[in-house]
């Protein structure tokens, strides 16, 4: 199969002899696979697997590292809302609309820690 000038099979041939569909053959030709190299394109698969493996690692780290700094963020946001919230009510502007504004920017805090899996401590 190496040789350039001998029988190409069809992208039906080819995805049989890769275990896959006709689709992926079309998507690893535009990739510049070696389809018709048989050799080369195992080399090739295995390397474009590889490649897909340390993405997915790389993906679960990022994420791990995004929850931490969400979780950081809407602490502070918590703290925040808190030290606010004891300011107005110590200077007796606690009431009516402000109070409300408060309760519901703090639920909005709290179910989006939730949503995030923080744990926000002022609960």
């Amino acid at each position: 199969m190496g040789d350039t000038n001998s029988f190409r099979m069809t992208t039906k041939e080819l995805a049989k002899l890769y275990q896959t569909t006709p689709r992926t053959i079309h998507r690893w030709k535009a990739d510049g696979a070696p389809i018709h190299d048989e050799p080369s394109m195992r080399e090739w698969i295995s390397a474009v697997r590889n490649r897909d493996s340390h993405d997915e690692t790389a993906a679960c780290r990022n994420a791990e590292a995004d929850n931490a700094r969400s979780s950081e963020l809407l602490s502070r946001l918590d703290d925040t809302i808190c030290a606010l919230r004891i300011h107005f009510y110590a200077q007796k502007r606690l009431h009516g609309e402000t109070l409300e504004l408060f309760n519901s920017v703090k639920q909005g805090v709290v179910r989006l820690a939730d949503h995030c899996g923080a744990v926000l401590v002022n609960r």
